[in-house]
């Protein structure tokens, strides 16, 4: 019964996020992009874009659930919650390095961090846009 309603409802399209939703909620969109840094290593125009008004992510259900760029889809029958955890967070380490670096761009202006003393913001070498 529930997979035939589902099938009467509009298709989900991508994700848009505002600007002033980004500007307003840095934390949050920040927090949302380290759950999904792996996607985010692929760089611009692979996983999203900046569009008029804001930033697009294609998550839609017309878009491919593979790309080429990557990441490699983990399954949880060889990948329990603990162990992708850990992977998302040294894949968020190589984000945030290769962003400081200008060598990845993310759809942010800066990354806060932490440390055991404090909090910090990273900005890119070269910010362009």
């Amino acid at each position: 019964m529930i997979s035939h309603q589902s099938k009467l409802l509009e298709k989900r399209g991508n994700t848009i996020f505002s600007n002033e939703f980004v500007k307003k909620h840095p934390v949050l969109f920040q927090a949302n992009l380290e759950r999904i840094s792996d996607f985010m290593l692929a760089g611009k125009d692979v996983w999203w874009s900046w569009v008029e008004g804001g930033i697009e992510f294609y998550d839609g259900e017309d878009e491919p659930c593979r790309r080429q760029e990557g990441p490699r889809i983990h399954n949880f029958t060889s990948f329990n919650l603990h162990r992708e955890t850990s992977f998302l967070a040294s894949v968020l380490k190589t984000c945030v390095d290769k962003f400081a670096e200008g060598l990845l761009k993310l759809s942010i202006k800066r990354i806060k961090v932490y440390n055991e003393k404090e909090a910090k913001f990273i900005y890119p070498l070269n910010d362009e846009e």
